[in-house]
C-alpha cells in the first residue's frame, strides 16, 4: 500500500507531461501544415514581390524552376514576351515562325502590331536581349492599357501624382516620357513598392518588378478594359453651315456605330481613340469632299490624326458616309507606305463593309452592282475604283480565323510592321507582297488571285450576298456599347431601292 501512495502522484505528472507534449507537437504539426511554401529557394514568403511572384509564375506570365532571380534583370525581349503571351495568345498564334529568327520575333512582332512598341520591329529585335530600362517598361504597360481600350487618368490626376515623384525634373529633361511615367504613377501601378518614389528612368526592371508591373497591369485590365469611354468624336469648324436637318447628329452616330469596329479590327494603341472632325468649305479643302491629315505630338512623338468634312458635299451628297471612308484612312496610319491602289481602295472597303452593308439603316449609301456587271470585272490597280468587291472576295475566300490571318488583315499587319514597303503599282511586282499572297492563298501573285475572282464572277461560283456568316465577323461583332451589325443582303437592298 505505501508503494502504491507513493508512485501515483509521479505517474500522474508523467501522463500530464505526455498530454502537455502531444499538444505542441499537434500545434507544430497543424501550422506547418497551414504555412504557406516557398515555390521558389530565393523567393521568401516575406519578400515584398512574393504574391506578385506568385501570381505571376500561377498565370504562366513568368517561369522557373527552384530559383527565380528576383533581383536579377529581365531582358526587353523578355518583359514583352511576358505580356504578349498572356494579354495577346490570339494574336501570338497567327504569326508566322520563322525558324530562323531569334525566340522572340513572334512576340514583337506581336508588339508591334499592337502598336505597344513605338520602336520600328528592326530596331526591337536589335534590342530583344537587352536588359529593359524603366523608361521603357511604362511606355510598353501604358501603350498595352491604351490597346485595351482602358480609360487612363486626366491630365489633373497625372499632374497630381507626378507631384509625388522625387526625380521628376529628370524625366522632363525629355517630353516624350513625361506622358507614360505620368500614367503609370497615376493609375498607382507603383504604389507602395519600394523603391519607386524616385523613378530613376535609366535602371535596370528586375524579375521581382516586372511580376509586379504584370500583377497591376493585369488587375487594370480586368476592370477597364473595353470601355466604351475610351471612343470619343469632337466636332470642330463650322457645322452651322451645313444645312441638311440632322446631318451632325448622324455623322455623330456613324462615328460611335463604325469607328469601334473599323478600330477592333485594324487598329492598336497607335491609333487614337478620340478623333476631331472639322466642317470646313471647299475653299479650304481643294477638290477633296473628306480628308484625313494629322498633326505630330511631341509628347508621344505619334502622328495625331483628324477628319475634315466639305461642307458643300454634306450639302449635296449628306447620305454619303465620307466619315466611315476617312475614319478607315485613320484606322491605317501607313506611315511610308508607297500605294497605287490599296490604301483607297481599302479606305472604300472599310465604308463598305461596316457601314453600307452592316446596317440596313445606311442601305442606300454605297452603289449597287449585279452581275453581269462590267465594273466588277475591268477594274484594275487604280483607286477608287470597284475594288472593294475584291476585297469582299478576299474577305470570304481567305478570312481571318482563330489561328491564322486572313490575307486582307496580313496585308495590313505587314504594312503596319514596315515589312511590305508598297503594294506593286500597276505592274504588281514587289516580292514581298507576292510572298505574302502565296502563303496565305496559294496564288503565286495577286494579279492571278484578281483573275480568278474575275472568271468566279463570270461562271456565277461566286457571288456576293452581304456580310452575314463571314468568318472573320467575330473581329467586330460583340462590342462594348455598339450593336451588332444586321448585315443587308443583296435581296433586302433591291427591295429598298426598288420603293
Amino acid at each position: 500500500m505505501k508503494k502504491i501512495t507513493v508512485w501515483r502522484p509521479a505517474i500522474t505528472r508523467i501522463c500530464a507531461i505526455l498530454l502537455i507534449l502531444e499538444i505542441i507537437f499537434e500545434y507544430f504539426s497543424i501550422n506547418a501544415m497551414a504555412a504557406p511554401k516557398t515555390r521558389f529557394k530565393d523567393v521568401p514568403i516575406d519578400y515584398w514581390a512574393y504574391n506578385y511572384i506568385e501570381k505571376a509564375y500561377t498565370d504562366g506570365a513568368l517561369d522557373g524552376t527552384d530559383i527565380f532571380s528576383p533581383e536579377g534583370s529581365i531582358t526587353y525581349a523578355e518583359f514583352v514576351a511576358m505580356l504578349i503571351k498572356t494579354f495577346y495568345p490570339d494574336r501570338l498564334i497567327k504569326q508566322f515562325v520563322n525558324e530562323n529568327e531569334e525566340w522572340y520575333a513572334p512576340y514583337l512582332k506581336t508588339a508591334c502590331e499592337r502598336g505597344i512598341l513605338t520602336n520600328t520591329l528592326s530596331a526591337s529585335m536589335d534590342y530583344g536581349n537587352h536588359a529593359i530600362y524603366r523608361y521603357d517598361m511604362v511606355q510598353i504597360i501604358v501603350k498595352l492599357l491604351e490597346d485595351k481600350c482602358v480609360v487612363l487618368p486626366s491630365r489633373q490626376q497625372m499632374d497630381i501624382a507626378v507631384s509625388q515623384i522625387s526625380d521628376w525634373n529628370k524625366v522632363q529633361e525629355d517630353k516624350y516620357w513625361q506622358y507614360y511615367v505620368a500614367n503609370a504613377y497615376a493609375m498607382g501601378i507603383f504604389d507602395g513598392v519600394p523603391g519607386w518614389k524616385t523613378f530613376h528612368g535609366a535602371k535596370n526592371v528586375t524579375r521581382a518588378e516586372a511580376a509586379m508591373a504584370y500583377v497591376r497591369v493585369s488587375e487594370m485590365v480586368t476592370a477597364g478594359q473595353n470601355d466604351s469611354r475610351s471612343f470619343q468624336i469632337i466636332f470642330e469648324g463650322d457645322w452651322n453651315a451645313i444645312t441638311v436637318s440632322g446631318y451632325k447628329e448622324s455623322i455623330e452616330k456613324e462615328f460611335y456605330t463604325v469607328y469601334p469596329r473599323l478600330w477592333a479590327r485594324w487598329g492598336n494603341a497607335a491609333i487614337p481613340k478620340i478623333i476631331h472632325v472639322y466642317a470646313k468649305h471647299q475653299t479650304e479643302m481643294g477638290n477633296a469632299v473628306g480628308l484625313k491629315q494629322a498633326i505630330y505630338d511631341e509628347e508621344q512623338r505619334l502622328w495625331y490624326p483628324y477628319i475634315s468634312i466639305c461642307i458643300e458635299f454634306a450639302n449635296e451628297s449628306p447620305k454619303e458616309r465620307i466619315l466611315s471612308h476617312e475614319l478607315t484612312h485613320v484606322v491605317q496610319n501607313y506611315i511610308s507606305f508607297q500605294s497605287t491602289w490599296w490604301v483607297e481602295n481599302m479606305a472604300g472597303y472599310g465604308r463598305f463593309r461596316y457601314c453600307a452593308w452592316a446596317d440596313k439603316e445606311y442601305m442606300d449609301s454605297f452603289d449597287f452592282y449585279d452581275m453581269p456587271d462590267e465594273a466588277l470585272l475591268t477594274w484594275k490597280y487604280s483607286p477608287n475604283d470597284k475594288c472593294h468587291w475584291f476585297l469582299a472576295y478576299l474577305d470570304n475566300k481567305y478570312p481571318t480565323t482563330d489561328t491564322q490571318y486572313g490575307l486582307i488583315d496580313a496585308i495590313h499587319w505587314a504594312i503596319r510592321r514596315d515589312e511590305l514597303k508598297t503594294d506593286g503599282g500597276i505592274v504588281q511586282n514587289d516580292e514581298t507582297l507576292n510572298q505574302i499572297v502565296k502563303q496565305i492563298t496559294g496564288y503565286g501573285n495577286i494579279e492571278l488571285l484578281r483573275q480568278q475572282y474575275r472568271q468566279e464572277l463570270i461562271n456565277k461560283t461566286w457571288a456576293f450576298n452581304g456580310f452575314y456568316g463571314y468568318v472573320d465577323n467575330y473581329l467586330t461583332e460583340n462590342l462594348s456599347a455598339v450593336n451588332n451589325p444586321s448585315y443587308p443582303t443583296i435581296q433586302e437592298v433591291k427591295a429598298y431601292l426598288s420603293k
